[in-house]
């Protein structure tokens, strides 16, 4: 089976996915980890492959700058914050990027909840 893993650019999120990922990929699948360049140095170390997008949004080393009020902040306020400024700009990129996630989700949903957008 090929699986594709997408993750927030964040320690918290990437180490167990990337374990996770490791886990199926010693099983015999397929893993390809999808993500902005910054992950790239964590993911290429557990030998993962690794599909880059958001690459004009998110240049190699802007993670930190962008992401990084949320090493200052504590709970609820992190969800907040995530929630209202940093997610919804990263899926926007995401649904801008080459790799086309829109018809990929379009698809999921389909095949795993019998959802049909309306056009």
């Amino acid at each position: 089976m090929k699986i594709g893993f997408l993750s927030l650019p964040l320690t918290g999120h990437l180490n167990p996915m990337t374990a996770l990922a490791r886990k199926l990929q010693s099983r015999g699948h397929e893993v390809v980890f999808i993500g902005v360049p910054d992950i790239e140095p964590v993911v290429r170390p557990a030998n993962l492959d690794f599909a880059p997008f958001c690459e004009n949004e998110y240049r190699a080393g802007s993670v930190p700058k962008s992401w990084g009020a949320v090493a200052t902040m504590q709970g609820l306020e992190v969800g907040r914050y995530t929630a209202r400024e940093l997610t919804p700009a990263l899926v926007k990129a995401g649904f801008k990027s080459k790799l086309r996630l829109r018809p990929f989700v379009r698809r999921l949903r389909r095949r795993c909840c019998g959802y049909r957008a309306a056009r």
